[in-house]
């Protein structure tokens, strides 16, 4: 296939009409419809909701810390905050002038509306929106940070209660400021804000009408346990602490990797279309026994680095995870440096001490440090908290029932969510439901070339928003997402600032309460459903989407994993619970 020019600089924009304008051509997305629903005004000012009585449906009292109206580009909005016991806060936006009846929860302390830069009423800010969680864990509540984990309420709101409070309490404040509740209801989040949307898919089915979840780590209490963040640097240094595989060799891996995977996973522009059908070879990198120069070849040693990151924790028999590092992902691999592990993820378990109950309790991070080994031992330690905080229930039934939907995707070459378990997920949930029933409830699009949450060199730039709502409000299921690769700017934005970068530790995020336009792209490419990959037609422009259609991918599924994750995938896993002093006890689902 020809590879897309980058001389050419094309600008996508999504109309009413449902088509994608590319440099003249259109493209239909079936996607791309809504209902058309009338605005309603404000049947109380922000002053007065300010101080308005208002409580849950079970008659908790909701604290309206401040309303105050903000302006925006978009126009006014009134800005909300407040908090709800057991331990919850939240920070919203209510428009005063265009609110068409939606509502949209961000999570993972993200309020503004992420990837969906082609809807027009998210352009337009007609949603209203909220983000909020556990108190204690500030807006942007992250596991590892602080002593949080060794307080049990704490755990039970991080682990799914305080996405739902959250949506309970806001839902009962718009309809206080306008006089009725929202007529559709989403929640979207990627990474951590993707497991805490698929965990309110998955326990609190009846709270939104639809989902969009990106990168979800729902092998939780493994995954951020320590079997995975520690795994890199674990496996790439020697015993003096030197590191083994440096990132001037990644090349040479990444290089190999699409050479020999090209047939088993299918290329397009240059990246791996489905790269969980290839297996990585020693033999491709390796170099030959006594070289002198081993400057376009991997060591033995740095090869056997490479094998073990590309089959993920384990300890020779066992594996803890669906996979390692994607094929494919090299370039997007952080590696350590001596001294310095990459973005601060050490040697031992990272949130360790939060989601592990005794007989760790009460025990210092640095204690458990010095003991966790990458074993089934310590796997078994975490089962314990397995229902609480984990997000693989198969049984998606309630959901179906409601006819509430959800969009499920993940970067082909995501080295911190690795696709591997999100197909997983996906494949127990149509094994248990049956795939007909599965597939009334949930698409799944893999993205080629995509890395976490949007990085990597392929076409990242997404809108699932706009098919979402089609599929929620015309009941049109999502048949292809149009992805665009961004004309490469420089990134704005970062820590407390704004859509470039997340909200400092405790920060209160201040994202604007509407969506972002689509940048240039350079080129756009279909996405469908997964199993299936996009195919050049073999005439017309080859940056347009309009000249590729839809064919069976060519790994073989269900794709069959060895791993002890699969213990962590089940109908009705999960369990609620109480704080009864230090002790976390069950309770009958609500």
């Amino acid at each position: 296939m020809n590879k897309p020019s980058n001389a050419r600089n094309a600008r996508t924009v999504l109309v009413g009409a449902g088509l994608l304008l590319l440099a003249g051509h259109a493209v239909t997305l079936h996607a791309a419809d809504y209902a058309n629903l009338t605005t309603v005004k404000p049947a109380v000012s922000c002053d007065q909701l300010a101080q308005a009585d208002i409580k849950t449906p079970d008659g908790t009292k909701i604290v309206i810390k401040t309303a105050k109206q903000r302006d925006t580009d978009k126009g006014p909005y009134c800005r909300v905050t407040g908090s709800l016991e057991p331990g919850v806060n939240f920070q919203g936006d209510l428009p005063l002038n265009n609110w068409t009846q939606r509502f949209l929860e961000g999570a993972q302390g993200r309020e503004g509306i992420e990837r969906a830069g082609g809807c027009m009423p998210a352009l337009n800010g007609e949603f209203a929106v909220v983000t909020g969680g556990a108190a204690n864990g500030g807006f942007n509540t992250d596991p590892a940070a602080g002593e949080w984990g060794m307080a049990p309420q704490a755990r039970i709101l991080t682990g799914y209660l305080g996405q739902h409070l959250t949506a309970v309490a806001f839902k009962a404040v718009i309809k206080a400021f306008y006089g009725q509740g929202p007529k559709f209801s989403y929640m979207a989040g990627c990474s951590g804000g993707g497991m805490q949307t698929l965990v309110e898919a998955e326990r609190y089915p009846e709270d939104f009408d639809g989902y969009t979840i990106g990168a979800p780590p729902l092998y939780q209490t493994t995954h951020d346990l320590g079997f995975w963040h520690g795994w890199e640097y674990h496996v790439n240094q020697r015993t003096d602490g030197t590191i083994i595989l440096a990132k001037d060799k990644l090349s040479i891996l990444h290089d190999a990797a699409i050479e020999h995977c090209k047939a088993a996973s299918g290329v397009i522009d240059g990246t791996l279309q489905q790269p969980t059908a290839c297996k990585f070879d020693k033999a491709w990198v390796q170099c030959a026994a006594g070289a002198a120069d081993t400057s376009k070849c991997l060591t033995a040693e740095e090869a056997n680095v490479a094998e073990q990151l590309y089959l993920g924790p384990n300890d020779g028999t066992h594996y803890f995870e669906m996979s390692g590092f994607p094929l494919g992902s090299e370039m997007l691999w952080r590696l350590s440096t001596q001294g310095k592990p990459a973005d601060g993820e050490g040697p031992s378990p990272h949130g360790i001490h939060s989601f592990i109950m005794p007989p760790l309790s009460g025990k210092t991070t640095q204690e458990i440090m010095t003991t966790f080994a990458f074993n089934q031992e310590w796997f078994d330690k975490s089962k314990e908290m397995w229902p609480l905080f984990n997000a693989g229930n198969t049984d998606l039934k309630p959901l179906a029932k409601l006819g509430h939907k959800i969009l499920l995707w993940n970067g082909a070459e995501d080295n911190v969510v690795q696709p591997a378990g999100t197909i997983a997920y996906y494949e127990a949930v149509q094994k248990y439901m049956g795939a007909k029933e599965a597939d009334s409830v949930v698409r799944f699009f893999l993205l080629p070339g995509v890395g976490h949450c949007g990085q990597g060199d392929g076409a990242n730039q997404i809108d699932t928003l706009s098919p979402l709502m089609a599929w929620v409000e015309t009941n049109k299921a999502p048949e292809v997402l149009i992805a665009g690769r961004p004309v490469p700017v420089q990134q704005t934005g970062g820590p407390g600032g704004g859509p470039g970068g997340p909200p400092a530790p405790g920060a209160i995020p201040n994202y604007p309460p509407y969506a972002l336009p689509g940048r240039d792209i350079v080129y756009s490419r279909p996405v469908y459903p997964f199993p299936n990959v996009a195919k050049y037609k073999g005439t017309g422009d080859v940056n347009d989407a309009a000249n590729y259609e839809s064919v069976k991918g060519p790994l073989k599924v269900p794709q069959v994993f060895n791993s002890e994750g699969l213990l962590l995938l089940g109908a009705d896993n999960q369990k609620f619970y109480k704080a009864d002093g230090n002790k976390l006890v069950p309770i009958p689902k609500p």
